[in-house]
């Protein structure tokens, strides 16, 4: 259940860095979200294969 909501928050977290922040907050995408996001997406992929052994 928790590899879910991370992989929900990851998704978000690189929505948000490319296509919200800069389009209607006038942000840059920075690093600080990419690396969450991939540390995020490495969790769950490690989970997944984890599970599948």
């Amino acid at each position: 259940m928790i590899y879910k909501v991370l992989l929900f928050m990851a998704i978000a977290i690189f929505i948000f860095n490319y296509l919200v922040g800069p389009r209607f907050l006038n942000m840059e995408s920075t690093d600080n979200g990419l690396f969450g996001g991939l540390m995020m997406l490495c969790i769950v992929i490690g989970h997944i294969l984890e599970r599948e052994k």
